[in-house]
């Protein structure tokens, strides 16, 4: 895809003079740094300076005084990486299947729905629209971070 594709897209997709309320825009904004976050994180200390980066933030999550928005910024991240991983090691074939990090990976929505619905008390509704934004939002900032462009791969 090139450069802007997917924003040029997705503006389309939006009514004319739709705006995101207050908190969908703290929201999107929570979402665009954790994915700025773990972007810079990646790229300065690799996939495994990452995974450490989302564990200690589940720890820190999972804390009684933690937030809910902390508790999206690990799922953010966590979501991000766990999808590059799914990527790459379905590219290897059934090989990479059965690579841990493959199996660790694709238990990302179940660590996920644990932390927000089971731990954060948030409503499946709230989880719903924060997974539409995340979808949305996550990866331009992610892929900006990491290689310098907003649609990957960069051109």
């Amino acid at each position: 895809m090139r450069q802007g594709g997917l924003a040029a897209t997705l503006l389309l997709l939006l009514p004319w003079g739709a705006t995101a309320s207050a908190g969908e825009a703290e929201l999107i904004e929570l979402i665009r740094s954790a994915a700025t976050e773990i972007g810079l994180v990646q790229k300065s200390q690799g996939n495994d300076g990452a995974i450490i980066a989302i564990a200690d933030c589940y720890e820190k999550a999972s804390q009684p005084n933690a937030t809910v928005e902390d508790a999206e910024k690990c799922a953010t991240q966590d979501w991000l990486i766990s999808q590059l991983a799914i990527a790459f090691f379905t590219r290897l074939g059934p090989e990479g299947k059965e690579n841990y990090s493959y199996k660790v990976a694709i238990g990302y929505q179940d660590r996920i729905a644990t932390l927000l619905l089971h731990d954060k008390g948030v409503y499946d509704e709230q989880l719903h629209e924060f997974v539409r934004l995340l979808k949305l939002h996550a990866v331009p900032a992610f892929a900006k971070a990491k290689y310098g462009c907003e649609d990957p791969p960069c051109q």
